[in-house]
């Protein structure tokens, strides 16, 4: 650590375009508020961006998937629907338990 890194504020747009040497050491820090601050503005960035797909993380298989064709829509509609007649099922019985 030292004086010579100039710091700004975490701003996505700005921080993505940011020219970056490894040579020496790392001339600018972008510093947000806190982890938090940070997730806000990439998220809010992020939705501002133009893209002809949708992503999705799967939490089964722990991978990012992107969802550009029909084929792939219908698919995850699928999983969602029988995910929904799983909770649905798992919902009936645990009310019968109750009565």
């Amino acid at each position: 650590m030292s004086d010579k890194p100039e710091l700004r504020p975490f701003e996505p747009a700005t921080t993505a375009v940011q020219p970056y040497q490894d040579q020496e050491y790392q001339p600018i820090y972008f510093v947000a508020e806190s982890f938090e601050d940070a997730k806000d503005k990439f998220r809010r960035w992020v939705q501002g961006m133009s893209r002809p797909f949708e992503v999705r993380f799967n939490p089964h298989t722990g991978r990012v998937e992107v969802l550009d064709t029909a084929d792939k829509l219908q698919s995850l509609i699928q999983q969602l629907n029988t995910e929904i007649l799983h909770l649905s099922n798992a919902v009936n019985k645990f009310k019968s338990r109750e009565l």
